[in-house]
């Protein structure tokens, strides 16, 4: 199982986000066919947290001892909060430097304490991609406190759980028209966390050798599927990012992590791999970017938003380069601090 060229696709998923918020009229991605995949971009959210329950496990299911809570709650949060943090009080603070917009109290305390996505109107306040941070926070919460259980089970049962929280996920999507409750979400979670633990307990069973043989058969169908569903939208629900893709996201993954072809080795290029980890950045510094490239504007006369497609390219270029500085300044340096703490109370019990 070679899980390194997951981590290209999380930055390929962070760039269909951006270009679902800023591209939309923008060449190619105004084109007929392209354009109907761009307009569900947002799928790639949906994929984020398939990948999350997937990864946790991965890196939990062979750990003999038990997950200890406190210990990895704060392990995650020192992964995602700071530069979730600095991201949304850099996006407060230049919108108010530069009367850019205005925004109350209560929507701040909800994004500092990551509660905002309990709300369909104040979900998308502020700093708008943090609405997933926020769900993400809650898959966090639950993570140790339901996998001892979910791995234990057998996988027929594991199976039906999982299929049984997915239709009733989307029953619930489609009646009640959530988009963005962590609740709703959890299934896509679930989906992740259920594929990782298959494809672990089977590792050595003739299944998985099977897959093996059929990797890239499978990857390319689940890609062929999931494009097919997006450029023909009247078959699909208006809620596609809430997990209704996440069966195809196990065909996908699963197909990736077992390939031995020409996509597995490009995306587990060093390039790759970089890009693959300033994507939170990339991700989450979406409207602080924006922020900044309007102002580099308005400096040059207007001279980057006279069209379209420039105004796109500008605040690409700013996004990336904020996405590289930020990995290098905050994640990385508090990677390696949790990284040193771990060691200590290891070497300290």
């Amino acid at each position: 199982m070679n899980t390194t060229s997951l981590t290209f696709t999380r930055f390929s998923a962070a760039l269909l986000v951006f270009i679902f918020h800023f591209g939309q009229k923008t060449t190619p991605f105004d084109l007929p066919y392209i354009s109907s995949f761009i307009r569900n971009g947002n799928i790639a959210v949906s994929y984020f947290f398939f990948l999350s329950g997937f990864v946790l496990t991965i890196a939990y299911i062979n750990r003999h001892k038990s997950i200890h809570i406190f210990d990895f709650w704060f392990k995650r949060l020192a992964r995602i909060y700071p530069l979730y943090l600095v991201a949304l009080i850099s996006y407060c603070a230049l919108c108010i430097l530069l009367g850019f917009s205005q925004f109350g109290i209560k929507n701040l305390l909800l994004n500092l304490f990551l509660l905002q996505s309990w709300s369909e109107s104040t979900a998308i306040t502020l700093n708008y991609p943090g609405w997933s941070l926020s769900v993400e926070v809650f898959f966090y919460f639950s993570f140790p406190l339901i996998f001892s259980y979910l791995k234990k089970l057998k996988i027929k049962s594991l199976v039906f759980i999982t299929l049984l929280t997915w239709i009733i996920s989307q029953i619930l999507t489609y009646k009640l028209n959530i988009h963005y409750n962590p609740l709703i979400h959890f299934n896509t979670f679930l989906f992740g966390i259920s594929t990782g633990i298959i494809l672990v307990k089977k590792t050595e069973s003739n299944f998985i050798k099977k897959i093996k043989g059929y990797a890239s058969i499978l990857f390319t169908l689940g890609i062929i599927i999931l494009l097919s569903l997006l450029l023909f939208p009247s078959i699909i629900s208006l809620q596609n990012h809430n997990g209704l893709f996440a069966p195809l996201y196990t065909l996908i993954i699963t197909g990736l992590i077992y390939s031995n072809n020409i996509i597995t080795k490009v995306f587990s290029l060093k390039w790759a791999i970089i890009l693959g980890e300033i994507s939170y950045g990339f991700y989450i510094l979406q409207y602080p970017s924006l922020v900044v490239t309007k102002y580099i504007n308005d400096k040059m006369n207007k001279a980057l938003f006279q069209a379209e497609d420039n105004s796109f390219l500008a605040h690409f270029s700013v996004l990336l380069i904020l996405s590289f500085l930020s990995y290098y300044l905050i994640e990385n340096p508090v990677k390696k601090w949790v990284s040193k703490r771990s060691k200590r109370n290891t070497l300290n019990i």
